[in-house]
């Protein structure tokens, strides 16, 4: 997918966010002794004094350090926590205090769950009747993230000059989209096939990516009337009513 490039560090995405439980405590004085490790993490070599939070609550306290987001490749089917989060947790899991390893149990710990993508993305909100959609995603094994990589992918897209589009549907799939185009660019033939506008194939000659349907990463195919197997055409879905033409494609099994 050559517009599909990943831009790790995404700050201004809202999506999942993970952050490293360094040490927990229901003894007596917790909220003295957590917050005594917090000032010492605090001043270890390696580690952003701004990025440590404790929290108490009742009959616990609780030492976090850090936020991350997992990051979606879509050219390798992955996702995997960024590598400052892996070098963050073995840092913290070797430090010792005096003879004590106080957060070698340190680990990675879901913080929330909000709305992805930036709202003005939506294809929702596009000008036009209609967009290109170029791509599905939705979860299976230990892809997780159909959201956020579709966002990502919209993202990128944009980085591109393109003008780009995400929606999540509660069905369980998220689409990305391009362009957006008045009702008549497309024409139904006799035959029952469509023909796009001049300004669709234009902007499909800019990326022959966009000629195809991608389902999480990967080129979909369909079998012709001759048995042939050939790649999956994009399609023009409604922005009011986003992907509905879309939501009957054959993916396989989860």
């Amino acid at each position: 997918m050559n517009g599909g490039r990943l831009l790790p560090g995404s700050d201004d995405l809202t999506g999942e966010r993970w952050t490293i439980r360094c040490f927990q405590s229901s003894a007596a004085g917790h909220e003295r002794i957590v917050n005594g490790l917090a000032e010492q993490l605090k001043k270890i070599q390696g580690i952003d004094a701004s990025a440590v939070r404790v929290r108490h609550e009742a009959g616990v306290s609780i030492l976090y350090y850090g936020t991350y987001r997992k990051q979606f490749d879509p050219r390798t089917n992955t996702t995997k926590f960024p590598p400052k989060l892996t070098q963050d947790i073995v840092l913290i899991r070797s430090l010792t205090m005096g003879s004590q390893t106080p957060f070698l149990m340190a680990q990675c710990e879901l913080v929330d769950r909000k709305p992805v993508g930036p709202p003005e993305w939506d294809l929702q909100k596009a000008p036009g009747d209609l967009s290109l959609q170029i791509a599905v995603f939705y979860n299976e094994g230990d892809f997780q993230e159909r959201e956020l990589a579709a966002v990502q992918y919209a993202e990128a897209l944009r980085k591109e000059g393109f003008e780009a589009w995400y929606h999540h549907y509660d069905n369980g799939r998220s689409i990305v989209c391009v362009g957006h185009f008045p009702a008549s660019a497309v024409t139904r033939r006799m035959d029952g096939t469509e023909e796009f506008s001049p300004e669709v194939e234009a902007l499909m000659r800019r990326n022959e990516d966009f000629r195809r349907m991608y389902v999480n990463g990967q080129a979909m195919k369909v079998r012709d009337p001759s048995g042939q197997f050939r790649p999956m055409p994009s399609v023009l879905v409604r922005t009011r009513a986003p992907g509905s033409e879309g939501n009957d494609l054959e993916l396989p099994p989860p």
